[in-house]
Protein backbone atom coordinates (compact mmCIF):
# COMPACT_ATOMS: atom_id res chain seq x y z
CA UNK A 1 0.00 0.00 0.00
CA UNK A 2 1.00 3.91 -0.21
CA UNK A 3 1.65 4.11 3.72
CA UNK A 4 3.69 1.18 3.87
CA UNK A 5 6.19 2.25 0.37
CA UNK A 6 6.20 6.20 2.24
CA UNK A 7 7.22 4.56 5.41
CA UNK A 8 9.78 2.16 3.71
CA UNK A 9 10.86 5.56 1.63
CA UNK A 10 11.41 7.45 4.80
CA UNK A 11 13.30 5.02 6.75
CA UNK A 12 15.95 4.89 4.09
CA UNK A 13 15.90 9.08 4.15
CA UNK A 14 16.59 8.75 7.58
CA UNK A 15 19.33 6.13 7.26
CA UNK A 16 20.50 8.40 4.73
CA UNK A 17 21.02 11.42 7.07
CA UNK A 18 23.08 9.16 9.47
CA UNK A 19 25.23 8.08 6.52
CA UNK A 20 25.80 11.76 5.61
CA UNK A 21 26.27 12.60 8.71
CA UNK A 22 28.73 10.21 9.18
CA UNK A 23 30.67 10.76 5.58
CA UNK A 24 30.81 14.77 6.90
CA UNK A 25 32.92 13.37 10.27
CA UNK A 26 31.21 16.15 12.11
CA UNK A 27 29.68 13.33 14.50
CA UNK A 28 32.55 10.90 14.52
CA UNK A 29 34.95 14.14 15.02
CA UNK A 30 32.83 15.64 18.06
CA UNK A 31 32.41 12.19 19.43
CA UNK A 32 36.26 11.47 19.10
CA UNK A 33 36.64 15.24 21.28
CA UNK A 34 34.95 13.34 23.59
CA UNK A 35 37.56 10.27 23.88
CA UNK A 36 40.28 12.64 23.98
CA UNK A 37 38.35 14.34 26.90
CA UNK A 38 38.30 10.59 28.90
CA UNK A 39 34.26 10.82 28.90
CA UNK A 40 32.16 8.64 28.54
CA UNK A 41 28.69 9.31 26.47
CA UNK A 42 26.78 5.96 26.41
CA UNK A 43 23.31 7.43 27.03
CA UNK A 44 20.82 5.95 24.84
CA UNK A 45 17.15 7.30 24.64
CA UNK A 46 15.59 4.19 25.43
CA UNK A 47 16.15 2.05 28.75
CA UNK A 48 18.77 -0.54 27.93
CA UNK A 49 16.33 -3.40 27.94
CA UNK A 50 13.95 -1.86 26.24
CA UNK A 51 16.96 -1.07 23.27
CA UNK A 52 18.06 -5.09 23.13
CA UNK A 53 14.05 -6.06 23.00
CA UNK A 54 14.02 -3.71 19.67
CA UNK A 55 14.63 -5.16 16.28
CA UNK A 56 18.21 -4.74 15.20
CA UNK A 57 17.01 -1.68 12.43
CA UNK A 58 15.37 0.18 15.17
CA UNK A 59 18.48 -0.75 17.68
CA UNK A 60 20.51 1.30 14.99
CA UNK A 61 17.98 4.55 15.49
CA UNK A 62 18.59 3.85 19.17
CA UNK A 63 22.81 4.10 18.18
CA UNK A 64 22.78 6.53 16.31
CA UNK A 65 20.77 8.73 18.35
CA UNK A 66 23.10 8.22 20.63
CA UNK A 67 25.63 9.09 18.44
CA UNK A 68 23.77 12.40 17.69
CA UNK A 69 23.62 12.74 21.24
CA UNK A 70 27.33 12.73 21.91
CA UNK A 71 28.14 14.93 19.38
CA UNK A 72 25.74 17.80 20.41
CA UNK A 73 27.27 17.75 23.90
CA UNK A 74 30.71 17.96 22.48
CA UNK A 75 29.59 20.57 20.00
CA UNK A 76 31.26 24.00 20.67
CA UNK A 77 28.43 26.90 21.54
CA UNK A 78 29.45 28.57 18.01
CA UNK A 79 28.37 25.88 15.84
CA UNK A 80 24.48 26.32 16.61
CA UNK A 81 23.32 25.56 13.36
CA UNK A 82 25.40 22.48 13.29
CA UNK A 83 23.68 21.10 16.37
CA UNK A 84 20.17 22.84 15.01
CA UNK A 85 20.61 19.95 12.45
CA UNK A 86 21.90 17.36 14.60
CA UNK A 87 18.87 18.16 16.54
CA UNK A 88 16.50 17.66 13.11
CA UNK A 89 18.38 14.31 12.30
CA UNK A 90 17.41 12.66 15.89
CA UNK A 91 13.78 14.01 15.49
CA UNK A 92 14.22 12.09 12.45
CA UNK A 93 15.42 8.85 14.13
CA UNK A 94 12.67 9.24 17.27
CA UNK A 95 10.05 9.11 13.71
CA UNK A 96 11.20 5.68 13.56
CA UNK A 97 10.74 4.44 17.07
CA UNK A 98 7.53 3.14 18.33
CA UNK A 99 5.81 5.78 20.58
CA UNK A 100 8.63 8.84 20.01
CA UNK A 101 6.71 11.37 18.22
CA UNK A 102 6.25 13.42 21.24
CA UNK A 103 10.23 13.69 21.34
CA UNK A 104 10.89 14.06 17.71
CA UNK A 105 8.49 17.24 18.07
CA UNK A 106 10.39 18.12 21.09
CA UNK A 107 13.90 18.09 18.99
CA UNK A 108 12.43 20.13 16.53
CA UNK A 109 11.04 22.82 19.19
CA UNK A 110 14.99 22.90 20.16
CA UNK A 111 16.47 22.86 16.61
CA UNK A 112 14.00 25.76 15.75
CA UNK A 113 14.81 27.52 18.87
CA UNK A 114 18.80 27.71 18.06
CA UNK A 115 17.64 28.00 14.06
CA UNK A 116 14.38 29.15 13.37
CA UNK A 117 14.88 29.55 9.38
CA UNK A 118 15.59 25.78 9.75
CA UNK A 119 13.16 24.15 7.36
CA UNK A 120 13.88 20.48 7.97
CA UNK A 121 12.93 21.22 10.83
CA UNK A 122 9.69 22.60 10.61
CA UNK A 123 8.72 19.83 8.15
CA UNK A 124 9.98 17.34 10.44
CA UNK A 125 7.64 19.25 13.49
CA UNK A 126 4.78 19.20 11.05
CA UNK A 127 4.74 15.14 10.81
CA UNK A 128 5.31 14.72 13.95
CA UNK A 129 2.16 17.08 14.95
CA UNK A 130 0.06 15.18 12.16
CA UNK A 131 1.27 12.07 13.60
CA UNK A 132 0.16 13.21 17.29
CA UNK A 133 -3.12 14.33 15.91
CA UNK A 134 -2.43 18.29 16.13
CA UNK A 135 -3.21 19.11 12.45
CA UNK A 136 -3.52 22.69 12.77
CA UNK A 137 0.01 23.28 14.69
CA UNK A 138 0.90 20.90 11.58
CA UNK A 139 -0.56 23.02 8.92
CA UNK A 140 1.10 26.54 10.04
CA UNK A 141 4.75 24.25 9.92
CA UNK A 142 4.01 22.78 6.73
CA UNK A 143 3.07 26.86 5.80
CA UNK A 144 6.06 28.53 7.22
CA UNK A 145 8.06 25.73 5.61
CA UNK A 146 6.35 26.01 2.17
CA UNK A 147 7.31 29.85 2.69
CA UNK A 148 10.92 29.72 3.63
CA UNK A 149 11.20 27.44 0.85
CA UNK A 150 9.92 30.05 -1.52
CA UNK A 151 11.56 28.93 -5.08
CA UNK A 152 9.11 25.56 -5.17
CA UNK A 153 12.36 23.97 -5.99
CA UNK A 154 13.68 23.13 -2.56
CA UNK A 155 13.81 19.20 -1.54
CA UNK A 156 10.56 17.98 -0.68
CA UNK A 157 8.87 20.88 -1.42
CA UNK A 158 6.50 18.47 -3.47
CA UNK A 159 5.26 16.16 -0.65
CA UNK A 160 5.33 19.90 2.09
CA UNK A 161 2.32 20.71 -0.78
CA UNK A 162 0.36 17.29 -0.68
CA UNK A 163 1.03 17.49 2.94
CA UNK A 164 -0.24 20.92 3.39
CA UNK A 165 -3.44 19.95 1.46
CA UNK A 166 -4.46 16.86 3.36
CA UNK A 167 -4.34 18.81 6.46
CA UNK A 168 -6.05 21.73 5.09
CA UNK A 169 -8.93 19.03 4.21
CA UNK A 170 -8.74 17.51 8.04
CA UNK A 171 -8.89 21.26 9.44
CA UNK A 172 -11.97 22.50 7.59
CA UNK A 173 -13.73 19.22 7.95
CA UNK A 174 -13.43 17.86 4.34
CA UNK A 175 -11.76 14.64 5.34
CA UNK A 176 -11.84 12.72 8.31
CA UNK A 177 -8.65 12.73 10.87
CA UNK A 178 -8.82 9.21 10.49
CA UNK A 179 -8.17 8.89 7.29
CA UNK A 180 -4.80 9.67 7.74
CA UNK A 181 -3.46 6.14 8.38
CA UNK A 182 -2.00 6.93 11.52
CA UNK A 183 1.23 8.32 12.44
CA UNK A 184 4.02 8.91 9.64
CA UNK A 185 7.57 8.52 9.52
CA UNK A 186 10.49 10.27 9.18
CA UNK A 187 10.23 13.73 7.07
CA UNK A 188 12.36 14.93 4.50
Amino acid sequence: THSKLKAEGDRAFAKKDVRDLFSFGFVSTIAGQNKKKKTKTTTSPLPLSSSLSLPKPLRQYTKALASYDAAIKAAPSSASAEVSDLRVARAGCFMLLPSKLKEARSECDAALESNPGNLAALARRARANEGLGMFKAALGDVQKALRGAASGAAPGAAELREQEQRLKDVVSGKRPASSLGGAPAAAP
